[in-house]
């Protein structure tokens, strides 16, 4: 399936590229050929779409998990509350999907990488290290996480459980 936006990805690739134009070390994008970007976006998309978003789907026949609807968040870098339309797709999600494509254009294993790898661990007398020299690779940049992170149900259903003394 080709990439349609708002059933399969966030963004199309024209939207991707201009948000990328202006930022440094992007030969990987430039490089790449229509179809993998797209590929990269539809991944991106997907992998992203795996949270536990705020608000409702605005339709239960919706392929994605934006639009919503009582998706109310504070935006951190305005320190502003936020409260996107029933029809809209935060700039956030775009920005964080654009990212996302790019960094599995960068690292093709990241999207298969979900194990934390310790290159060394040492339990009393006992040590083991890792001798293979291949690159690590992370799933989700940090920038993009923190991109999503105001935008996602934390903890319990959002809810912050505690005990009185």
């Amino acid at each position: 399936m080709a990439l349609i936006v708002g059933v399969n990805s966030y963004i199309s690739v024209a939207h991707a590229t201009t948000i990328l134009a202006d930022r440094f070390g992007l030969s990987d994008w430039d490089a790449a050929d229509p179809v993998t970007k797209a590929q990269a976006l539809v991944t991106a998309t997907s992998a992203i779409d795996e949270r536990r978003w705020l608000g409702s789907a605005v339709s239960a026949s919706q392929t994605l998990g934006w639009p919503r609807t009582s998706a109310k968040f504070v935006d951190p870098k305005l320190n502003l509350i936020v409260n996107p339309a029933n029809d809209e797709i935060p700039e956030r999600v775009k920005l964080a999907t654009t990212l996302q494509a790019l960094h599995f254009i960068q690292f093709p294993a990241a999207y298969a990488s979900e194990e934390s790898i310790a290159e060394s661990i040492t339990v009393g007398p006992i040590s083991i290290s890792d001798s293979n020299s291949r690159t690590k690779t992370v799933k989700f940049p940090y920038k993009v996480v923190d991109l999503l992170k105001p935008l996602t149900v934390r903890g319990n259903s959002g809810y912050t459980w505690w005990m009185a003394n």
